[in-house]
């Protein structure tokens, strides 16, 4: 299925100019300026003249010849008779029409193509910079459904109403009426964005977002009821102002529990019926399960630092202390159009190079444990001090073991550290350092990706993007506390960002990479044991592809960005040209 939109441009109107036009105003279509008419047909004065000259008689015949002789000299051609002068004339005037006739057509053709019904406008001067030509690709957001079906994604129809599509036989179900979006006292709720809960009977919808960083924002969260069709708000009742004070708010990977962030301390609300307070300290300086503005914009690059287990029963999060962190100042002239005339002066923790960085500390809290008993951060042996650690990464392997990267602040060595849940303690089980091994440094990315033991995998592992011979590529650690890497990727190209998505039905991990080129992006797949390396994009035509996998890996949407026109489409695992929408 294709969500572009194309822009058609149509030639911009001139008032006449001689140069870019063949027809003359004094003659026929194919008369030249200051000539003939290219027929041998004198105008009028000339014509006037010969039949005067004819009157003389024989005796002026050499007068006659010498008024020719400029016209001879010139190659002009013999006059023709004029009675064809007519059929000349309706012979151009049928051509002229049937190309003006043609361009009209194709002018509303391509408007017509590109789904503007109509001539396209006029380019201007600020759609180069106001993104009218960066492509429009539809949001497809995968879900798990209840039934277990997988190939089915949610979207929001342009009455808010929340529509449930299955790719394998085209079939709608609308999750959620618009119409029943209403709050407590009956007035339509017009969100900003929605989350539906893992169990399907739960809808989270966010209104009144207030940006703050370039990740980060503040709304008011509503509970949706499916099954009653009731509206309620996730935390105390919504101030009748409406004021936005909830940073981030997200499901459990099962069932409706929900994890959210208020003031800077962390709250649960278990099965939306048991609100506990996690934290009691959050404050302008000590942030709880969110980034301070460092983490955000340069370690975390999103809005929140919260990671729940695979099954839900414990939650992790990073505390940052920033108190020691200088301030800094800045102006901001102008956010909107009815600003004031004088800037507003905003302050906040800023780490410049040789100042302190904020202090990141690694919680888990325990769903089935008394809250008395889960005080104080995970410990690290082998640790870098409070001043040196950045952590960068954190996954789960199952409910008892979480993986932490943790970095020093030049980014030279990265550790990974395996944290038992129960003991509340953790180990160093792989580190690596860049500067023994070229002198350089480590990006900061989150690549690690949780595989369980399936098939010919006997142990859970997890497979982690790793420099082989000075290249990023795919290794699989398994168990989980190996540092032993298998290299299931190797060459002179690199695995770009992150693995896409794990099929344990074909034991297949799909990724992208440069392979084809360092400036092209393809879809490639490869098996555990590092075999059976397939692109499932065309390597032979120039790519440059993103995409995103149904939880179920049987089913991705691809989206080709360039360098031709940009296109999307829905496939199938095995059976691409099945579900080509």
């Amino acid at each position: 299925m294709s969500f572009m939109k194309y822009i058609s441009l149509p030639s911009k109107e001139t008032e006449h100019d001689p140069r870019l036009s063949s027809v003359n105003e004094t003659g026929d279509p194919l008369d030249s300026p200051n000539s003939d008419n290219g027929f041998g047909h004198k105008n009028s004065e000339e014509e006037q003249e010969t039949m005067l000259n004819k009157e003389r008689g024989e005796d002026d015949t050499v007068l006659d010849m010498e008024e020719n002789i400029d016209s001879m000299e010139y190659g002009k051609q013999d006059k023709i008779d004029r009675s064809i002068l007519p059929c000349l004339c309706i012979a151009g005037i049928f051509v002229f029409a049937w190309v003006a006739s043609a361009i009209i057509y194709g002018f509303y053709r391509t408007g017509h193509m590109s789904g503007t019904g109509s001539l396209a406008s006029r380019i201007q001067f600020d759609d180069l910079y106001n993104g009218s030509f960066i492509p429009e690709y539809q949001k497809l957001e995968w879900i798990k459904t209840d039934d277990d079906v997988d190939g089915a994604f949610i979207y929001r129809d342009h009455d808010d109403s929340i529509i449930v599509k299955y790719v394998a036989d085209d079939k709608k179900k609308i999750l959620v009426n618009g119409k029943d979006i209403v709050d407590p006292n009956g007035k339509h709720l017009h969100y900003n964005d929605f989350v539906v809960s893992p169990d399907s009977e739960y809808v989270l919808l966010t209104t009144n977002r207030t940006k703050q960083w370039r990740f980060s924002h503040f709304s008011n969260y509503w509970i949706f009821n499916i099954t009653s069709r009731s509206t309620f708000p996730l935390t105390n009742p919504i101030d009748k102002d409406h004021q936005a004070v909830i940073a981030h708010a997200q499901w459990s990977p099962v069932g409706h529990t929900v994890a959210f962030i208020k003031d800077n301390d962390m709250y649960v609300s278990v099965n939306l019926v048991d609100e506990r307070r996690l934290t009691f300290d959050g404050s302008a300086v000590i942030f709880n399960g969110m980034p301070d503005w460092i983490y955000e914009e340069e370690v975390l690059k999103t809005d929140n630092a919260i990671w729940w287990s695979n099954g839900g029963k414990r939650i992790g999060y990073l505390r940052l202390n920033e108190s020691e962190v200088p301030e800094y100042e800045f102006p901001i002239y102008l956010t909107h159009f009815n600003a004031t005339p004088y800037p507003k002066e905003v302050v906040m923790r800023y780490p410049k190079p040789g100042y302190p960085n904020p202090i990141a500390t690694f919680h888990v809290y325990d769903l089935e444990t008394p809250l008395a008993s889960q005080f104080g951060a995970i410990t690290f042996e082998d640790d870098f001090s409070d001043d040196e650690r950045i952590i960068t990464e954190v996954m789960w392997a199952g409910d008892d073991t979480v993986l932490v990267r943790v970095m020093n602040r030049v980014q030279d060595i990265s550790r990974i550290v395996l944290v038992n849940v129960n003991t509340r303690k953790g180990k160093t089980v792989r580190e690596e350092d860049a500067d023994k091994m070229d002198g350089g440094w480590y990006e900061i990315n989150r690549s690690m990706f949780y595989v369980k033991k399936s098939g010919s995998l006997e142990q859970d592992g997890y497979v982690d993007i790793v420099v082989n011979n000075g290249y990023d590529h795919l290794a699989l650690f398994s168990p989980v506390d190996s540092n032993t890497p298998k290299f299931l990727t190797s060459g002179e190209w690199e695995v770009d960002g992150r693995i896409q998505a794990v099929d344990y039905e074909r034991e297949l991990i799909y990724y992208i990479s440069t392979e084809k080129s360092s400036i092209e992006r393809h879809l490639y797949s490869v098996d555990f044991n590092g075999k059976n390396r397939t692109a499932l994009t065309d390597i032979n035509n120039e790519g440059f592809y993103s995409v995103s996998f149904s939880p179920g890996a049987q089913y991705y949407n691809l989206n080709y960005e360039g360098p031709d026109i940009p296109w999307q489409k829905v496939l199938k695992i095995g059976d691409p040209s099945k579900f080509n929408k």
